[in-house]
């Protein structure tokens, strides 16, 4: 074992694997659907967080955000309340400062889009979580899938995050009906590292 194995057995790089579903491209104007986080140590799962978020609390909602996220979905959010809606996001932002330890790298597929959102979602609570969001390290799976497109290392057809996992793991198309925050927040993980791998 050499000195970087060590090194890692003894601390190990926290990854934190996010994905956000919302009603349209703005944060300010727009709002969070649903979340999903994945936790890993290195390559071990550590745990998984996954919530819905009221239909209430929703602003306007952007066509192109129904054509990505699909009517059966936003339909399925529920009917909570103001003060059920707030007990979820208050639970969420416990889940980010329980797990976005010091060391944790926050990673996404255009993680900025998702950590605009979250930013925004918890500003509107009076939650400040810009220490443990906006000042974390973090990793752009897009940006690593455009890296290695231009080196000639992958060739997807897109990319779009379900484009380079069809490239990269060979498969023949996505469920687009699957289109959910966890499941994007899974793919997210395989991708990444498939990806580093390659780096």
């Amino acid at each position: 074992m050499d000195k970087k194995q060590r090194l890692h057995n003894v601390h190990p790089t926290r990854y934190i694997f996010i994905d956000t579903e919302t009603t349209g491209l703005d944060p300010i104007d727009n709002d969070v659907i649903e979340v999903a986080a994945l936790v890993y140590d290195d390559e071990t799962e550590v745990c998984r967080y996954n919530c819905r978020l009221s239909k209430d609390a929703l602003t306007m909602v952007d066509p192109e955000a129904l054509q990505v996220n699909h009517r059966d979905m936003l339909g399925d959010v529920g009917d909570f309340d103001g003060e059920a809606r707030k007990s979820i996001v208050y639970g969420l932002a416990d889940f980010f400062i329980e797990f976005a330890t010091r060391d944790a790298v926050i990673v996404g597929h255009n993680v900025q889009f998702d950590l605009d959102f979250l930013y925004w979602m918890f500003q509107r609570y009076n939650i400040n979580v810009k220490r443990l969001l906006m000042q974390k390290k973090k990793i752009d799976t897009r940006q690593i899938a455009l890296f290695l497109t231009e080196t000639g290392h992958i060739k997807p057809k897109s990319n779009r995050m379900v484009d380079v996992f069809n490239h990269l793991y060979e498969a023949t198309g996505s469920d687009e009906n699957d289109h959910t925050a966890m499941a994007d927040a899974i793919m997210c993980k395989n991708i990444f590292y498939k990806m580093t791998d390659m780096v």
